[in-house]
Formats: C-alpha cells, structure tokens, sequence
C-alpha cells in the first residue's frame, strides 16, 4: 500500500474526510470536500504514523524536517530543529524556511 493511501485509509478511518458538502475554507473559498484533522488528534497511534508517512515524504527535499518522539503526543512527532511547538497535545511542524 502507497504512503497516499495508508494516509488516506487513517483519515477515513477515523472520520475526519467529510465530502459532499458545502464547506467554507479559511482562505474565503468554497468547496465540497474537507480534512477535519481534529477528528484524528485522538488516536495519537495514527496521528504517529500520519506523522511518520509525511516526514518519509519530505525526507529528501526537506532535510530540516525530522522524526522525534514526544512525550506530549504519545508518539512520534514532525518537528524543526529548534522549532517545535505543540497544540491540543499534538505537535504541528514549523520548517527553518518560516513555513507554518
């Protein structure tokens, strides 16, 4: 099974892809289709390996992305040198390049 696709199977496993309905992005536009991410965050073994399948990915064009695990999440988290932070208990990644 790809990477794409175990993602996508831990998603729809745990409920967090909603289609078919009218949804309002923060970005001001609309669309039909939405990752509620917060659906996941309680089932901190997948959000590990959600975690773990997008740092494989970025592996090699973003080098400063690393694996560490954390206590907070119960598992393995993405994380910048120097620049982790956490919400909800779940770490979310800041790159060196100042993405958020």
């Amino acid at each position: 099974m790809s990477a794409a696709s175990r993602a996508a199977e831990i998603l729809a496993e745990a409920g967090a892809v909603i289609t078919g309905s009218h949804v309002v992005y923060t970005s001001g536009r609309h669309g039909s289709a939405y990752v509620n991410k917060d659906a996941v965050y309680p089932h901190t073994e997948r959000v590990a390996e959600l975690c773990g399948l997008l740092a494989d990915a970025t592996r090699a064009t973003r080098p400063e992305v690393e694996m560490r695990w954390s206590a907070s999440t119960s598992g393995r988290s993405l994380t910048a040198p120097g620049r982790m932070s956490t919400t909800s208990g779940v770490a979310t990644m800041r790159a060196s390049s100042g993405m958020r």
